[in-house]
């Protein structure tokens, strides 16, 4: 059974976290890292990053070895060997290193070395390089370097892979920059994590699928593209509503994906804007604060005090409904607002306050396999970046 090497992106516990919810029925993880993971089964690569918001690249392995220094120009030259029969003069190739920066001169010079040899036997031959020791997925598909790209891994053993796929840079500016509506003022959520988030939930394509804050409908977007069949959005801002439909007729254009039901409606109100329907899964990042607490950083004690109390209130009504619009198995994936200010992080709420509605907390797995990994204070997964005044708590929930 072939191995593949999932290298991880910016958010590494998020990242893994995904996968092993995806890759638990498709075979079995062999080694986990900071930056990548190891897998055996039988995936369509492609297929399969085009589902995965957390993961930038996948290679097949083509040899193992202990350690990096074992790589010689023979297994360098024989990954790539059939690759080179495909060509007749032309051929650009590259080498990303993941968990040991001091294999790169080893590495590079190895590629060096190959340059020469495959213009000496008649290639145009060249080595594309990067500013870093890794090649991202713009420089791999703008060069050509799909199965193309020799890709080492040291963890506690050493991988040797070939690229097989990479993300989808484009299509990922397309549903994010190019669609018709965008409101920064209310917040916007990264399609990547949108999709993380549809994955952590375990969402079925014959389930039903709720966002009751859905904003410019990222979520529902990301949902349909999964190809989930039952995607429902409501918010109670009537412009966030209009912005979904927008963004939603311009997707279904260029994607061709179905049409979900969009209604504006306040999450008190769920039920009876959806009587007949027990949702399998809900995920959503609900209202995260008044702009003034998300743009700036000079607050008065009060004001933020105020908006706390106004945050914590609309996710207690979020728990409160959830329970009696979902099926008995039902997931939910919810972002909570962890606000960095007055130089201490507050989350919303305690957790056991929001189990008190019906609903368990799922721990993050991955922390039982790198546990150096950043999380949040709650010990949940995090999306952040350092200088963020409101960052965003991965939580998981499922149905007591």
């Amino acid at each position: 059974m072939e191995a593949y090497i999932f290298i991880l992106g910016r958010s590494p516990a998020l990242s893994i976290e995904e996968l092993l919810v995806v890759l638990k029925p498709l075979g079995h993880i062999v080694e986990i890292s900071t930056d990548f993971l190891v897998f055996q089964g039988a995936i369509d690569p492609g297929a399969l990053l085009s589902r995965l918001g957390g993961t930038i690249k996948i290679a097949r392995v083509e040899h193992t070895c202990d350690h990096w220094k074992e790589i010689s120009f023979d297994l360098c030259l024989k990954s790539i060997r059939s690759e080179l029969r495909e060509q007749q003069t032309k051929f650009n190739f590259g080498i990303s290193v993941y968990g040991a920066d001091e294999a790169y001169a080893h590495l590079n010079a190895l590629g060096l070395q190959l340059k020469k040899h495959l213009r000496h036997i008649g290639y145009k031959a060249r080595l594309v390089t990067g500013r870093d020791r890794q090649l991202s997925s713009v420089i791999v598909r703008t060069n050509n370097l799909l199965k193309r790209e020799i890709v080492v891994v040291q963890g506690k053993r050493c991988y040797l892979g070939i690229t097989q796929a990479v993300q989808d840079f484009d299509s990922y500016s397309r549903r994010d920059y190019g669609r018709p509506a965008r409101n920064a003022q209310r917040g916007m959520l990264p399609p990547k994590l949108a999709q993380i988030m549809l994955n952590l939930a375990s969402v079925r394509t014959e389930g039903k699928l709720l966002d009751p804050f859905c904003g410019g409908g990222t979520i529902v977007q990301e949902a349909l593209l999964l190809g989930v069949h039952s995607v429902y959005g409501s918010d109670n801002d009537p412009a966030a509503i209009t912005e979904a439909e927008h963004n939603i007729s311009w997707l279904r254009e260029h994607f061709g994906v179905r049409q979900p039901q969009l209604l504006r409606a306040s999450v008190a109100d769920i039920r009876h804007a959806f009587p007949d329907l027990r949702f399998d899964a809900i995920v959503t990042e609900p209202y995260l604060g008044p702009a003034r607490l998300l743009m700036k950083r000079r607050l008065m004690r009060s004001d933020f005090d105020d908006a706390l109390r106004e945050v914590r209130s609309l996710y207690r009504d979020l728990f409160k409904v959830a329970g009696d619009s979902t099926g008995p198995t039902a997931r939910m994936v919810v972002v909570f607002p962890v606000y960095n200010l007055f130089n201490r992080e507050y989350p919303i709420g305690s957790l056991e306050e929001f189990e008190n509605f019906g609903w368990r907390l799922v721990r993050p797995s991955v922390q039982q396999f790198v546990p150096s990994l950043a999380f949040s204070p709650r010990g949940l997964l995090y999306y952040s970046r350092p200088d963020q005044i409101v960052r965003r708590e991965i939580t998981v929930w499922r149905k007591k």
